[in-house]
């Protein structure tokens, strides 16, 4: 379920499976992901759609359990979109 209001956990609590946060910033996320689960009884998984690609905000989603990152890939040539991804292989290499 995505969002981040207090009616997104409510609907989260009943009939989610997982939280996809929408645009919070990673300092502020612990405060979400906390009162998410106050709400919903559960350490429900938290997927994060969108992030940058700096170490420092991998290493923030790391350290308060965010499950899954996704991360983006512009539209490349094939050769550019294989560099791309070897960059951010290596980027996300410290928490696989």
């Amino acid at each position: 379920v995505g969002g981040g209001s207090e009616r997104t956990f409510a609907r989260l609590a009943e009939y989610g499976s997982a939280w996809l946060p929408s645009a919070v910033p990673p300092k502020e996320l612990g405060a979400q992901i906390d009162r998410m689960r106050q709400v919903t009884g559960t350490a429900t998984p938290v997927t994060v759609f969108g992030s940058d690609h700096e170490q420092e905000t991998l290493d923030i989603y790391a350290e308060l359990g965010v499950e899954r990152v996704l991360l983006s890939l512009p539209t490349l040539s094939e050769g550019d979109a294989l560099n791309e991804l070897d960059g951010l292989a290596a980027l996300v290499a410290a928490h696989r």
